[in-house]
């Protein structure tokens, strides 16, 4: 029963496939400038390759001369940079026990669970065995670990980092004694933890040209329509303003409806004295509608307005031995899922840049001229009946394999 249920849905799946095999189609094109040597490349998305785009990136493509898809990660200049800062802990006492041990007592600064301990050490040839124990008022200690303290090995420096190692630990101070086996001590110079910091570098945007504006002024509103040569990326707007030595007043920026009136909300912001920048989702569009609230004040004078999209390049691995060409614009493409995604952290920073062509229009697969034929004409619908008779009849015998099998459970 069951290998036969699957025969008929393979059926149905092959009758099904070739509708969607041709799904993905692109509407234009341009041409990479040759790839001198394989290797990483980073091409440049301009505003007039966005113009071809949707907002996330889903409908572009690099491919070869073949039509196959290149693997490829897009980039924006604002990817989150991981730096790594150290987290200094105090040292509180660095003492010698009567037994011939090192005692040193730490203040614990981070303020986050701690799992290691890095010691800055001047160099030394010999490795110490110790023991780390935390408190939180420097009176009653509770033992955590043993550590083990190795020797620093060749170096052009004068001194070196060990880790300590131990479970995660929220102790207000930590107690490291060290077993010197009655020789000198260890040469602590200071101590504390490594953290990651994210730092989000700003957006680079790339300045429209050409940006026209219109404004009407009301008993309490300002609009501002906004219109562009073509629509395209916005995710900025520069505002030069006159108006009294002092103001406040509210903006809304909206797509506007058929009617040239506020249509989608974008975004928001408050307007103040001079040049006003404002970073907003991107959004395509020919125009916006800006709504400015004066309230009871005189209207302000806008005096000129610019649009800008952000920065954004596609990166890829290109190989010498064949050509490449972008791929843009299709109302079915989905966003593709590449492995080159995971590694991204590998790719290097100094890439050559590979500029793309002129744009131009994907050809479409013309039509069969009509046949002459009498039969050719009309054979077709028979066997588009056969194949909606065939389908009925394999959906219907899926439902009543179906409703046997609730059955007979």
């Amino acid at each position: 029963m069951m290998k036969n249920k699957m025969f008929k849905l393979s059926c149905l799946l092959m009758l099904f496939s070739t509708a969607v095999v041709h799904a993905q189609q692109f509407n234009y094109k341009a041409d990479l400038d040759p790839v001198k040597e394989t290797g990483f490349y980073t091409i440049k998305l301009s505003p007039e390759i966005t113009s071809h785009l949707k907002t996330d990136f889903s409908d572009f493509r690099i491919a070869d001369e073949k039509g196959k898809w290149v693997p490829h990660i897009i980039l924006n200049g604002t990817e989150v940079i991981k730096k790594e800062k150290v987290i200094d802990f105090p040292i509180l006492s660095n003492s010698i026990t009567d037994s011939g041990k090192t005692e040193l007592i730490l203040l614990n600064k981070a303020d986050t669970l701690v799992s290691e301990i890095r010691l800055f050490l001047k160099n030394t040839a010999v490795s110490r065995t110790g023991i780390i124990s935390g408190s939180n008022d420097q009176k009653h200690w509770f033992i955590i670990s043993p550590v083990f303290i190795e020797r620093s090995y060749e170096t052009t420096v004068a001194e070196y980092i060990q880790e300590l190692k131990f479970i995660p630990s929220d102790y207000r101070f930590f107690k490291v004694v060290i077993n010197n086996f009655q020789n000198d001590p260890l040469n602590i110079l200071h101590a504390g933890v490594y953290s990651n910091e994210y730092v989000e570098p700003p957006r680079l945007f790339i300045e429209h040209n050409n940006t026209m504006f219109v404004q009407k002024d009301s008993v309490t509103q300002t609009l501002l329509m906004i219109t562009e040569k073509a629509s395209g990326h916005i995710g900025k707007l520069r505002m030069n303003i006159n108006g009294p030595k002092f103001y406040n007043r509210h903006l809304v920026i909206y797509l506007p409806d058929a009617n040239g009136k506020p249509g989608k909300f974008i975004a928001e912001f408050e307007l103040l004295r001079g040049i006003q920048e404002f970073e907003f989702p991107v959004v395509k569009t020919k125009q916006l509608l800006l709504v400015i609230d004066n309230k009871d004040n005189p209207p302000l004078s806008v005096t000129s307005i610019s649009t800008a999209e952000p920065f954004v390049y596609a990166t890829s691995y290109l190989d010498a031995d064949h050509s490449y060409h972008l791929l843009m614009e299709s109302d079915s493409a989905s966003a593709p899922d590449f492995d080159l995604v995971q590694f991204k952290d590998s790719i290097p920073s100094n890439t050559l840049f590979l500029a793309a062509g002129k744009i131009t229009a994907v050809e479409k697969a013309q039509p069969a001229p009509a046949e002459k034929s009498f039969f050719k004409k009309w054979f077709i619908w028979p066997i588009l009946l056969l194949v909606l008779a065939l389908l009925f009849m394999l959906v219907k015998s899926l439902l009543n394999d179906i409703h046997k099998s609730n059955t007979n459970n």
